[in-house]
């Protein structure tokens, strides 16, 4: 994975923007331009629950402290995908 698609289609229980569900936050660091030392990249939620902002905001992954794993994605405000083919941020 080397870029965020922030065109690409929302895949419910799949994922979006190039990022798949239940994918290793590993491969969060792969994404060109991803980097922790943004003010507000990353924050965490819970004991264990870490949210990363992707991109310039438009794409929130929720990871599980515990195994790593992607289990939310959001698309936000810029995202341009849609569902279906009709709804979007």
């Amino acid at each position: 994975m080397n870029d965020l698609d922030l065109n690409a289609e929302i895949l419910p229980d799949e994922g979006l923007g190039g990022l798949k569900l239940r994918m290793n936050v590993s491969e969060l660091e792969r994404i060109e331009g991803f980097t922790l030392l943004k003010p507000s990249s990353y924050f965490m939620v819970s004991p264990f629950e870490a949210r990363y902002r992707l991109g310039g905001g438009e794409i929130e992954a929720a990871v599980d402290a515990r195994n790593g794993k992607v289990f939310k994605l959001s698309a936000r405000f810029g995202y341009l995908g849609k569902l279906f083919g009709k709804i979007f941020v």
